[in-house]
């Protein structure tokens, strides 16, 4: 069975959302650690138990996690890069060794308010124009 069709999986997804809802009342404090701690949850399971992904108590956890990823995954795309200038984006350029147009500037320049990684921008300029 696909793990994403296994009811323990999408109730783990269930309560994953529960988890983000109250991460920081939770004894995680933030998704990052609920990550780890699960993460770190799976592998014992396998590892003492030698349960796979089939197994009630790992597909409910890998669910949780999964949760957990697509909400890390919004924040992040959500994180805005503060005050980026075009000298910023030219110094950035030249430490990659990359020489950007005019375009190419304006270009990463109108992509900054949603993006987390000035480095990944400029090279998908580069790959586009």
């Amino acid at each position: 069975m696909d793990l994403k069709n296994n009811p323990h999986f999408q109730h783990g997804i269930y309560m994953g959302t529960s988890v983000i809802k109250h991460i920081e009342t939770t004894t995680y404090g933030s998704i990052e650690v609920a990550l780890e701690r699960k993460r770190e949850l799976v592998e014992d399971l396998k590892e003492q138990f030698g349960w796979d992904e089939t197994h009630k108590d790992v597909a409910e956890t890998l669910g949780i996690i999964h949760a957990l990823e697509q909400e890390q995954k919004l924040i992040e795309s959500q994180r805005v890069i503060p005050d980026v200038t075009e000298d910023d984006v030219i110094e950035k350029a030249e430490e990659l060794g990359i020489k950007l147009s005019e375009e190419m500037i304006e270009t990463v320049l109108g992509r900054l308010p949603t993006a987390d990684n000035l480095e990944d921008i400029i090279n998908e300029v580069r790959n586009e124009l």
